[in-house]
Parts: structure tokens; sequence; C-alpha cells
């Protein structure tokens, strides 16, 4: 759980310009994002699938993709294709 609400807070200061000066490159990608709660759906899934054996980035792809198609989301495109998180 901390290291969830660690990538949620880093997600969060990446977001603000007050803090543009500690990761500008990242900061200026973040909030170029015109959906930036994506970004953090893909960080929360990415982490939420680490310790269940295998590769976790593959393993959150898969949950993220089944909760964008519950949801009904537009971004299951994105979500199956490789570098999808930098397509959000």
């Amino acid at each position: 759980m901390r290291i969830t609400l660690f990538v949620v807070s880093n997600l969060r200061r990446l977001a603000m310009p007050a803090f543009n000066d500690e990761l500008p490159n990242l900061s200026q990608i973040m909030q170029s994002l015109p959906r930036q709660e994506l970004a953090y759906l893909a960080a929360l899934f990415h982490d939420i699938a680490k310790g269940r054996g295998g590769d976790h980035s593959e393993l959150g792809a898969v949950d993220a993709e089944a909760f964008c198609l519950e949801q009904g989301s537009d971004a299951t495109k994105r979500v199956s294709s490789p570098g999808w998180c930098a397509t959000i």
C-alpha cells in the first residue's frame, strides 16, 4: 500500500507546475496529457500486478484491458497495443 501511495503522490507532483523543476521532462509530458487520469490508472495497474509471478508489466496490461472493457472505455485499443501508455 505504501508503494501505491508513493506512485500516486509522484504522479500528482508531475501534474503540478510548482514541481516542474524536479523532473521537467516528465512533468511536461504529464501536464500535456489530455486525460491525466489514464496515467494514474496505467501506473496503478502496473504497480498492482507486482508480486503475482511473471512480468508485472504484461499482467498489469491484461488487468487494465479488462478494466477498460468493463467500463466501456475507448482506451482498450491503446491498452492492447505495445507502448499503450505513451498514447494516453
